[in-house]
């Protein structure tokens, strides 16, 4: 095999496992919430707490100076990674607000299988956020609730603030800290070069 065709296997595992992985943290966080939740309220908020601190660290990660020496790939995985932890955090927040019935939806949610229908609807939201793509709209994904009173409004502006600053703040930071890695040669060292 020549040189480039093993640099190339060689990304594409490394790319192939950050995928398993990641699909695999994604499930294991939406089932832990979904089950501590269904068993008592209290481990669910624990959970949630837990997680998010999760995401945090994720978004904390990827604004070092260490980062920008990750692969793109790995970088994506951390940022979707933090992405989808915020979504299950959000909507185990709403289930928290929705089991006492603070929080109401239209369509009104069940609250012991309400959990599936608030990851949708966050999903749904961050999709909306994304910047001129209109992914909802191209896709016919509709909302699949509507929050209607301010309780269930409430984890959804927090979710908005840590997508918009959070996340999309974080890969800014990373792609200013990546570009500045390599900076362009003054014009005088360009007059120098022979090259």
């Amino acid at each position: 095999m020549t040189r480039v065709a093993i640099v190339a296997l060689k990304i594409i595992g490394q790319m192939a496992v950050t995928l398993i992985l990641f699909l695999g943290l994604v499930w294991l966080v939406r089932e832990l919430i979904q089950v501590t939740t269904s068993a008592h309220w209290m481990l669910g908020l624990l959970l949630t707490i837990v997680c998010g601190a999760g995401g945090y660290w994720g978004i904390l990660e990827l604004r070092s100076d260490v980062a920008r020496g990750y692969p793109i790939h790995k970088t994506l995985a951390i940022l979707v990674l933090a992405a989808f932890t915020a979504i299950a955090v959000a909507a185990a927040a709403s289930l928290q607000l929705l089991r006492p019935g603070w929080a109401t939806y239209d369509p009104v949610p069940s609250v012991d299988h309400g959990y599936s229908p608030l990851l949708s609807y966050y999903l749904w939201v961050l999709l909306d956020m994304l910047p001129g793509l209109k992914v909802p709209e191209l896709l016919a994904f509709k909302a699949p609730l509507t929050p209607t009173n301010a309780a269930a409004g409430i984890p959804v502006i927090a979710f908005r603030v840590v997508v918009l600053f959070g996340l999309l703040g974080t890969l800014k930071v990373w792609w200013h800290k990546r570009t500045a890695e390599s900076p362009s040669p003054s014009p005088h060292e360009r007059s120098h070069n022979p090259l």
